[in-house]
């Protein structure tokens, strides 16, 4: 069983709850720090109610669920939890990586110019229409001097610091809000699902060299772009598998909860019948590792599929049927991060991970695609995943655990970026904390 220490130990000994707030399902993880691991109590898994999309459509209804999946996951770890934190793959996400500089009165950089250089962060004023949820510290630079890691102790005069901010809508973060409290739980830290999935499921080596991150859900489908053990940008557009469901149910003229099992058990992405064979037959430009797609041929586009009504369709037709739809998604993601100006720096290498990942042929179909090197990926790096847990529907839950346990005993660990942006008193007080 894999487990990995954090990139700073753990502090906190209380378990701590996570909710996944996905337009399928939501999910709650409990997870216990253990020394400097972390170990899963217990997870639920809850079908979503008030949810379209990946934003909140339904309050009440949202609320009453998010109380149902959160009770299930404390009975099964026997405890009952305060404080509940949120991945979430909607809120209309947006990113940029920002400057920030401090010239030193004294010629050694120590603790408390680094603390006054990261709350400059902070003190930055935010669009009155969105939420910091998210600051990836990225590296230092000492008088010109980039990539620097730890600049304590290090001679210099001038001091700056290249760090990713992550926002949401605060409509979105204010509705999560008021169904967290309305369960009588704290609100915790909000992060992204695709960014959270990255720490769960990349190596250490493909967060260095550079790999995207894109977790399709239900609803929505974000990416998250790493590069240098960082994140450099974040995004969301709001189609997933639900999407690809409804056009199955359309087309077929079978009800969703059909549409849902053929998508699930006899749905796979196959080239199109316009394609000659020897493309069909040909490998991807990249092997996609841990997919479990066989590319498609003249036999098993021949192939008949009999449908909950008895009807006899071809089994190519489904997958013409399901080929559009991710190829529109495919195509929003890509447009997503040209926007932010991040196109020229996503590399070779695409992780795939959520629930609608796991249709048959989607790592090829997206090396295909997109050109790039693609594959299924699972989340680790945490005790206590079984069968049911290790599944790409789990990485974002896993990826945020990791990320709120590596901040656990960072120099801004006291602080939640989303209520520091939007309180005067708060950005008050961390003045006073950085300067006196």
């Amino acid at each position: 069983m894999n487990a990995l220490t954090p990139i700073k130990s753990v502090s906190a000994k209380s378990p701590f709850a996570i909710l996944d707030i996905g337009s399928s399902k939501l999910g709650c993880l409990i997870v216990e720090p253990a020394g400097e691991k972390l170990h899963i109590l217990s997870h639920a898994l809850h079908a979503s109610a008030g949810v379209r999309r990946g934003e909140i459509s339904d309050l009440a209804l949202f609320s009453e669920t998010v109380g149902k999946v959160v009770e299930s996951a404390e009975r099964k770890a026997g405890i009952t939890v305060k404080d509940l934190h949120i991945v979430m793959p909607g809120g209309n996400v947006k990113s940029q990586i920002g400057r920030y500089h401090l010239e030193l009165a004294d010629p050694i950089v120590s603790r408390r110019d680094i603390r006054r250089l990261v709350a400059k962060q902070f003190q930055e004023a935010v669009p009155a229409d969105r939420s910091l949820i998210t600051s990836e510290r990225l590296h230092y630079i000492i008088d010109g001097q980039s990539h620097v890691q730890n600049p304590k102790g290090m001679r210099a005069s001038h001091l700056a610091l290249d760090a990713t901010s992550v926002t949401i809508s605060s409509t979105a973060y204010l509705n999560i809000s008021e169904a967290v409290v309305h369960n009588h739980l704290a609100m915790g830290r909000v992060g992204n699902a695709a960014y959270a999935s990255g720490l769960a499921c990349l190596s250490e080596e493909d967060a260095d060299l550079g790999a995207l991150v894109v977790d399709m859900g239900g609803g929505t489908t974000s990416a998250a772009l790493f590069l240098n053990n960082g994140v450099i940008g974040v995004t969301s557009v709001p189609i997933g598998g639900n999407q690809i469901t409804r056009d199955i149910a359309r087309v077929l003229s079978v009800s969703l909860s059909d549409a849902e099992r053929l998508k699930a058990v006899e749905g796979a992405i196959t080239p199109s019948h316009g394609e000659r064979l020897g493309d069909i037959l040909s490998p991807p430009p990249f092997l996609a590792s841990g997919d479990n797609f066989v590319p498609a041929s003249t036999s098993y586009q021949m192939q008949d599929l009999q449908l909950p009504n008895g009807e006899m369709i071809n089994r190519q037709l489904l997958s013409d049927i399901i080929r559009p739809r991710v190829e529109e998604i495919l195509d929003l993601t890509f447009a997503k991060l040209g926007d932010a100006g991040l196109e020229n720096h996503i590399s070779q290498r695409v992780i795939l991970t959520g629930g609608a990942s796991q249709l048959t042929g989607m790592a090829d179909f997206v090396s295909q695609y997109w050109k790039r090197r693609a594959s299924l990926a699972l989340p680790h790096h945490i005790m206590g995943l079984d069968e049911n847990s290790a599944d790409p529907a789990f990485s974002a839950l896993v990826g945020m655990a990791l990320h709120i346990a590596r901040i656990a005993d960072d120099e801004m660990s006291d602080i939640n970026p989303a209520i520091m942006s939007k309180s005067p008193f708060g950005r008050l007080g961390m003045w006073l904390s950085t300067h006196l």
